[in-house]
């Protein structure tokens, strides 16, 4: 339900969810937390090649695929980054893994992917 008048854009939206790289790399890793539950929930085991083409798909898709090159260094930049978030997410993931592996505590990443796994390990 709609309290109030409703009409269409007459110009571009952005959208703009950062403002500088801090923020950018702040909420990458906040984001790369919480994909780790997606991974490692299903019983996914994290290999050596998920390192390299993991992030090199992204890159790839982002640079090439979605004209990112286009955009200069902010394209490149932008799809570097990408990568390494998804790097980040392996990389989380494999700590993750190998810690259960050697039955050792899990290791902190945030609080709420701590509790997200202590719940589904329930």
């Amino acid at each position: 339900m709609i309290d109030g008048l409703i009409g269409r854009l007459t110009a571009d939206l952005n959208h703009y969810s950062y403002h500088s790289l801090y923020q950018y790399i702040e909420k990458m890793n906040d984001y790369s937390s919480l994909d780790v539950m997606n991974k490692i929930g299903n019983g996914r085991i994290i290999r050596w090649y998920n390192f390299i083409l993991n992030p090199l798909s992204v890159f790839l898709r982002m640079f090439v695929s979605l004209h990112g090159y286009r955009d200069g260094m902010v394209g490149f930049l932008l799809a570097f980054y990408s990568a390494l978030h998804s790097l980040s997410i392996y990389s989380k993931c494999w700590e993750y893994q190998t810690a259960h592996h050697r039955g050792s505590d899990i290791p902190p990443i945030t609080a709420e992917t701590i509790a997200a796994y202590k719940r589904q390990s329930e």
